[in-house]
């Protein structure tokens, strides 16, 4: 999927009325994958990389794939998970004399956990949707990635069909966020969101003819 719908996903699963560290959390999480991607594709723009060689050439280096492995790494979410889960259980068991300070760290520790399972749930439904350009999932354990049937952009494997749902899958996310969150900001920010994608599909048509 792409990146925004990603973003959209975490932020409808795990954010929540007035939980603004939380809520961040979930944003950067559903972001996290990608973010060596974005890295890279800035690196190209601004050494005047052309956009198709950005993506028929520089996105296969090797130092940036063994990036985008890392922040695609199941295992080191899976750990963030369990360790923040840890934090948390104990700060819960400290005495009630440190109840601010027990409150401060729990908060943090929710957030870290939310980030963690926003970049899983990233992880989770972007690997069914790479044919020949994933990424490893269980990296550093091994180097094996999944070779899908199915692209998320590749019209020679239904991905103009993914594209339709995953239109129809943002409209949706886009509606509940608007419903849960009042806030102009928020609400901007998800107006923003939904002119993305023609933003996107807008610079693919223009820019990059695959």
């Amino acid at each position: 999927m792409n990146t925004q719908s990603h973003i959209l996903l975490a932020a409808a699963l795990f954010t929540r009325r007035d939980r603004p560290l939380r809520n961040g959390a979930a944003i950067v999480g559903g972001l996290l994958p990608d973010i060596s991607i974005f890295i890279m594709w800035g690196y190209g723009k601004l050494t005047g990389v052309a956009e198709t060689t950005i993506w028929r050439d520089l996105y296969w280096r090797p130092e940036w794939q063994e990036a985008s492995a890392v922040t695609n790494s199941v295992p080191l979410f899976a750990g963030v998970v369990l360790a923040s889960a840890v934090v948390d259980q104990s700060t819960r068991n400290q005495l009630p004399g440190s109840l601010l300070s027990v409150t401060r760290a729990s908060a943090i520790a929710d957030a870290v956990l939310v980030l963690a399972l926003a970049a899983l749930v990233h992880i989770a439904t972007d690997v069914p949707l790479h044919v020949f350009d994933g990424h490893p999932p269980f990296w550093p354990l091994t180097g094996w990635i999944f070779q899908s049937g199915i692209s998320y952009w590749d019209p020679q494997y239904f991905g103009n069909y993914v594209s339709m749902a995953e239109i129809v899958l943002a409209a949706g996310l886009v509606i509940i966020l608007w419903r849960r969150f009042r806030s102009r900001i928020v609400r901007g920010t998800l107006l923003l969101a939904a002119v993305s994608y023609i933003v996107v599909a807008h610079h693919w048509a223009t820019s990059f003819s695959l």
